[in-house]
């Protein structure tokens, strides 16, 4: 019994037939109304960059806005620190744990270069920023019974 050819051949591909026939041919993209925008902008913002070079600084306050006539453009920004390593999270705990190690084991000089790199890292430390490290060495609280006489309700 013979079964029906899965693939027929007039699915396949034919290699000779997927090569282009002569030679490649370019081309110029059609002109973007994005692009062109962008190259209208350019020089606007080159020659208000200019302008501020020129201005005296006093006269320019931009957290003052009360006696601006114009339009004010409000813009909220975030500051987001970046690590040397930001690979993963969990390279950052791995590194976090061999830190504490390296305290636990008594190595003050090993602790002393921790803080110097973190502090270059990540700034100044202060009482916002400020972040303890895990004391892994407390002990689990015991459970006691106390009164051993008195009878369970």
């Amino acid at each position: 019994m013979l079964l029906p050819d899965p693939c027929p051949s007039s699915l396949l591909l034919q290699k000779s037939s997927s090569r282009p026939r002569g030679p490649l041919e370019t081309f110029r993209p059609q002109p973007s109304a994005v692009l062109n925008s962008v190259k209208r902008f350019l020089p606007q913002l080159s020659a208000a960059n200019q302008q501020l070079q020129m201005a005296a600084p006093g006269q320019l306050d931009i957290q003052n806005l009360e006696d601006c006539d114009g339009p004010v453009i409000e813009m909220d920004l975030a500051l987001i620190p970046t690590c040397e390593d930001s690979s993963s999270s969990s390279s950052d705990s791995s590194s976090e744990e061999e830190d504490d190690e390296e305290q636990d084991a008594g190595k003050v000089d090993g602790a002393d270069q921790s803080e110097d790199r973190d502090t270059a890292m990540m700034g100044e430390v202060t009482e916002h920023n400020l972040r303890l490290a895990k004391d892994s060495r407390r002990k689990k609280p015991k459970i006691e019974e106390l009164g051993g006489d008195q009878p369970r309700r």
